[in-house]
C-alpha cells in the first residue's frame, strides 16, 4: 500500500478501491492464522482513494458506491478482527494510551 497512483478518473478509483479491499481481506485472512501482518500506510491508501473519490462527478461516485461500501466492509470486518483477536483480546483502549505516555516518558529518558 505504498504507492500513490494517479486517481484522477473513475476507472483507476475503482480498481484501487477494489485492490484495497482485496489487501485488507488478505490481511485478514493472515491475522486469523496468526501470521504476521504489515499494513502500515493503509490509513493512507484509504484516505487518498476517499479524497480522489469525492473529486469525482456525482455520476462516477454513483457508479462506485458499491466499491466503496465493499471497502468500507473490509475495514469493518479489519476492526472487528482485530479486537476479538486472541493476543489482542486482553488489551483495552486504555492499554493503547498507556502505551503512548511511556513512549513520552522515554524520551523524557534520553534527554536527561
Amino acid at each position: 500500500m505504498k504507492s500513490t497512483p494517479d486517481l484522477s478518473t473513475a476507472a483507476a478509483v475503482e480498481k484501487r478501491f477494489k485492490e484495497i479491499t482485496a489487501f485488507v481481506d488478505q490481511c485478514i485472512d493472515e491475522i486469523e492464522s496468526n501470521a504476521e501482518v504489515d499494513m502500515v500506510g493503509i490509513e493512507y491508501a484509504v484516505q487518498y482513494v476517499c479524497d480522489a473519490f469525492v473529486k469525482l462527478p456525482e455520476k462516477d461516485q454513483d457508479k462506485l458506491d458499491k466499491h466503496l461500501a465493499a471497502m468500507v466492509k473490509s475495514l469493518e470486518n479489519l476492526a472487528a478482527t482485530l479486537k476479538n483477536h486472541p493476543a489482542l483480546a486482553e488489551l483495552s483502549e486504555t492499554d493503547f494510551m498507556d502505551y503512548e505516555s511511556d513512549d513520552d516518558d522515554w524520551e523524557d529518558d534520553e534527554e536527561e
